[in-house]
């Protein structure tokens, strides 16, 4: 199974893979206001956006992007998640946006059963982001997707992977974030060949809010410092 593209670091020694069956389950009703679909490309810098705001203060991207504050932090964030953004749709990945009216308030990449790990498309784009990246921080990214890697345990069933999620922090805890995970569980319900939905955490404080959608903990690695 393919670990989270996004970091852990050094403050965030205890990595906890998280899985449950993806049968039998409705999505979670949003209500009129709210949707859920295939996100844009026209919209993939909101996106990105969006993300960064989300991620702004985790200490994983604090720790690859030390060198940079501010302004330049920020921007950092933006065109590393427009990258991760890239990398799903090389392989045609689901990169799924949620709406509140006409705002784009959410984004899930999901990584699908028969998806390869790593495909020459994805290779493609990783020039062109390493130029915009301090080689510093572009090997900080490395060392710890490389350190990732190796802590990540197989899984022998087909399964979808949730690489990322997230909200705007204006509708953080409404439920939006929980509504993603259920629309995962039924895209892996419907799907012939996957049998159960895997993510990775790095903060221990998400551990009871997946819990309580029914995951279990699988693994459970100590990550060292990078």
């Amino acid at each position: 199974c393919r670990p989270v593209r996004g970091p852990s670091g050094r403050h965030s020694p205890d990595r906890r893979r998280f899985g449950r069956s993806g049968h039998a389950h409705v999505i979670l009703p949003l209500g009129e206001r709210f949707q859920i679909d295939h996100l844009p490309r026209e919209q993939r810098g909101d996106l990105a956006r969006l993300i960064a705001l989300a991620f702004h203060e985790y200490p994983p991207f604090q720790h690859i992007y030390a060198n940079l504050a501010g302004a330049a932090y920020q921007a950092a964030l933006v065109r590393n998640f427009a990258y991760y953004i890239d990398l799903a749709w090389a392989v045609d990945d689901p990169v799924l946006g949620m709406w509140d009216g006409g705002r784009l308030i959410g984004g899930m990449l999901v990584h699908l059963p028969e998806t390869p790990d790593w495909t020459e498309s994805q290779e493609q784009l990783t020039p062109e982001f390493s130029a915009y990246v301090d080689p510093q921080s572009f090997q900080r990214m490395l060392t710890f997707e490389s350190m990732m890697d190796d802590n990540t345990p197989p899984l022998k069933v087909a399964h979808h992977y949730v690489d990322l999620v997230a909200t705007d922090p204006d509708y953080q805890g409404r439920g939006h974030g929980r509504a993603f995970i259920e629309m995962a569980i039924d895209m892996s319900r419907r799907h012939s060949d996957s049998a159960a939905v895997c993510l990775s955490t790095e903060t221990p404080a998400n551990h009871e809010f997946y819990e309580r959608l029914g995951f279990e903990v699988v693994s459970s690695r100590t990550v060292d410092m990078v």
